[in-house]
């Protein structure tokens, strides 16, 4: 099959061995979405729609999109692991990762696709991210929009895991507010459902001793609504030139 003129895997393995739905598949429409997203700088917002629309359509067509697209993202994770230290390069990556992992006719993830998304791509990133899996497995919350897949890796690299930092004011989705607050509800602030011993705050893999967070730098109360940005800004995938080339001397090793 075919992806944006490039061949992928079908069923069984190709002549490459991989896997149907590895990283090979997605390799191909990963280089396209890219290509159209930087080119949205020089189309309408309409016309990048349509692009992207088709190319989600193809990569169903190819096997290598919707809910089954997981292990192909860990595949293509482990393709793209040189070049994933770069933030600019990671956030492309990770919005590619929402956008391949959608059925044809829906605009979001469903929260078990999304969390089983986040634990691909968030783990050893984001130290909070097994009490905010919790969080949401216990909300009864049904959907993930864009725009809150978005901001969580902003909220994973811009406050710390004290939540010292969060402004309940700010321009946060209000599942990341309701998360905040919900992580204050635990006696003396230490947070509800916080996460394993092994991915506490100065865990191993983090560096130090395995201690548990208090949450004891924000008052406890749910931030304002926020206006919500358009689903998809260019820029997001912006500040690498020559991310293109890379992508093409992966295909081509």
């Amino acid at each position: 099959m075919e992806v944006d003129g490039e061949v992928t895997e079908g069923a069984g393995a190709g002549p490459s061995g991989r896997p149907p739905g590895e990283g090979g598949g997605l390799l191909p429409a990963f280089r396209r979405y890219w290509e159209v997203v930087q080119g949205g700088q020089r189309m309408t917002g309409e016309e990048t729609r349509q692009e992207l629309a088709q190319l989600l359509a193809r990569a169903h067509g190819a096997g290598v999109a919707g809910p089954g697209a997981l292990a192909g993202v860990r595949g293509l994770a482990a393709e793209l692991a040189p070049h994933l230290g770069d933030p600019h390069f990671f956030r492309c990556f990770y919005r590619f990762v929402f956008f391949i992992c959608r059925t044809v006719q829906r605009k979001n993830l469903d929260v078990q696709v999304a969390v089983q998304a986040w634990r691909a791509v968030l783990e050893g990133k984001f130290r909070l991210l097994h009490a905010w899996v919790a969080f949401l497995e216990a909300s009864g919350r049904r959907l993930i929009t864009e725009d809150t897949w978005a901001q969580v890796l902003e909220f994973s690299r811009q406050v710390k895991e004290d939540l010292s930092n969060y402004d309940p004011q700010g321009a946060w989705p209000i599942l990341l507010d309701e998360f905040v607050e919900h992580m204050y509800q635990g006696s003396n602030g230490v947070a509800v459902g916080s996460p394993p011993p092994s991915s506490v705050l100065g865990a191993a893999d983090f560096g130090g001793p395995a201690e548990h967070v208090t949450y004891g730098g924000l008052s406890p109360k749910s931030g304002s609504k926020r206006s919500k940005r358009d689903s998809w800004d260019s820029g997001d995938c912006g500040g690498m030139q020559d991310i293109t080339a890379k992508i093409r001397r992966l295909q081509a090793s």
